[in-house]
């Protein structure tokens, strides 16, 4: 009877290495401002490592925090390639008639930003790394 409670122990402890044992996770957020400090007021910053892939949300602050997940733990280590994506405005109208006129897409940020090739934004999520990413983009 006592090896059955010593293997059952063992079993316990081996489970709770294995789910201690996972890929350490990193939480954080940042701002997208424009040269001048005035803040992007909405699309997203995506974040690629190749392997995985996180969009934040940019708000009308300005701020953005990757999808964490479910759990919202964080991202995996890595070093991710960053770029932004529906930076763009399209303000509609309506004509004195009441039709609807579709707007002309207008671009809020410099075109390379928008590119994952031509970003040139890179992020290292790491243990004990930064907790702010701040990024800096012209306007078009």
């Amino acid at each position: 009877m006592k090896i059955q409670y010593l293997l059952f122990a063992l079993v316990l402890v081996g489970l709770s290495f294995s789910y201690g044992c996972g890929q350490p996770r990193v939480k954080f957020g940042g701002t997208v401002t424009y040269t001048d400090g005035a803040p992007v007021t909405g699309g997203a910053v995506n974040f690629d490592s190749g392997q995985y892939t996180f969009v934040g949300i940019i708000n009308q602050d300005g701020y953005y925090a990757p999808n964490m997940g479910a759990e919202g733990a964080g991202i995996p280590e890595g070093i991710y390639r960053v770029w932004l994506t529906g930076t763009i405005i399209v303000e509609d109208k309506v004509a004195p008639d009441g039709e609807l006129i579709p707007g002309t897409p207008i671009p809020q940020v410099a075109n390379k930003f928008c590119n994952i090739e031509t970003s040139g934004l890179t992020f290292e999520a790491k243990p004990g790394g930064p907790k702010e990413f701040n990024i800096t983009v012209e306007r078009p």
